[in-house]
């Protein structure tokens, strides 16, 4: 697709930080119109939130950089966006970690493997629904009628399989800006919820949820179905979210 990224990825670059340090992203815009940055979800003084059509936080403008300056205060699973709207839908985002302390983690906190998965749709130009020809499609400004859905980027089968061993807890992250609800359902495992747009959950399992507009939600679950098995939008038209997570003895 001929889209927007940052450092020529869709999504942008994975950004992570252990809480309590000072974040520092400089943002250089190389596009042909005004743009700025958020960070959602996590808190910070209003010059450096990033949506200069409200706050007093500057509109970069083309050929100019700006330098965001804010503590990463709170652990959790965030992701930063373009301000401008539309410019979100050409893939302006990307996964922001912010890690807990040390001190505040014992050895049964870490997982074995800590997977993102961005989940992103896309309003691109095709004359059939449910057929693409091959080609390079710019995708339109708003994702109001999407036809094509990625994780981290790519459609199955060209998703890249989550790695685990047998008997090791696994972590995923799930994060959702586009303009619909995502329910992704993983095969073979139940899996417990542990956070929800950064705050602690505790005692609830599924193996199903709902993903809305905004939210970023981590599960985990330990490895104990070896094999290779999907992990899925569960809406009809939606089905190209699927991913593969493979357990291996």
């Amino acid at each position: 697709m001929e889209g927007l990224g940052y450092n020529n990825s869709i999504p942008g670059p994975l950004l992570v930080f252990k809480q309590g340090e000072m974040v520092r992203i400089e943002l250089e815009n190389r596009l042909d119109k005004p743009t700025s940055l958020h960070v959602h979800g996590l808190s910070k003084l209003v010059f450096q939130d990033g949506i200069p059509e409200i706050e007093p936080t500057p509109s970069i403008k083309p050929g100019e950089s700006y330098v965001y300056q804010f503590p990463a205060w709170q652990a959790g699973t965030f992701f930063y966006h373009a301000g401008d709207p539309s410019q979100i839908p050409q893939g302006l985002l990307g996964p922001f970690i912010v890690l807990p302390n040390e001190n505040q983690l014992t050895g049964g906190e870490i997982p074995y493997r800590d997977y993102v998965l961005v989940l992103q749709q896309w309003d691109i130009p095709q004359e059939k629904i449910g057929e693409i020809t091959p080609g390079v499609y710019k995708p339109r400004k708003f994702d109001t009628a999407p036809n094509f859905f990625t994780i981290n980027g790519k459609a199955f089968p060209e998703t890249e399989g989550l790695r685990t061993k047998y008997g090791k807890k696994i972590r995923i992250r799930f994060i959702n800006k586009s303009s619909a609800s995502h329910s992704m359902h993983v095969h073979g495992h139940d899996f417990q919820v542990v956070s929800v747009n950064g705050f602690p959950r505790y005692n609830i399992y599924d193996d199903t949820i709902n993903v809305a507009s905004g939210q970023r939600i981590d599960i985990e679950f330990l490895s104990i179905n070896p094999g290779s098995l999907p992990i899925n939008g569960t809406k009809t038209f939606h089905k190209r979210i699927m991913g593969k997570h493979q357990v291996v003895w």
